[in-house]
């Protein structure tokens, strides 16, 4: 598992099965909301009635909240969370299972010619 909590949503092609880790999106959903609004997690904690060492686990990916959790989490924070559906598009998944065969290097050099 990637663990970086600092990305919207992750992507991991494994089997040729595409995988969208929602650990990282509530985890960095909830980052983003505190900080918005300029909390500590203590802060948030008390507006939530919740311990802080809660809305660390969270922060951290070790415990994924509900939907409706994150929503109040959010809405604590000031912000409306929003959601929506768009159709899937796997067209460029080849081209990222090719980029992963290549060397770093390789891979480093295509994204600055672009």
């Amino acid at each position: 598992m990637l663990a970086n909590g600092y990305y919207d949503y992750i992507y991991v092609i494994e089997g040729g099965r595409k995988c969208c880790h929602m650990v990282m999106l509530s985890a960095s959903v909830i980052v983003e909301a505190r900080r918005r609004a300029g909390l500590s997690q203590r802060e948030l904690a008390l507006r939530l009635g919740k311990r802080q060492a809660e809305i660390a686990r969270w922060e951290r990916g070790h415990v994924v909240p509900s939907l409706e959790r994150l929503r109040e989490v959010v809405a604590a924070c000031g912000l409306e969370l929003t959601c929506g559906l768009a159709v899937a598009d796997d067209s460029y998944d080849e081209q990222i299972v090719a980029g992963f065969s290549l060397p770093v290097g390789e891979r480093l050099a295509r994204v600055h010619r672009t």
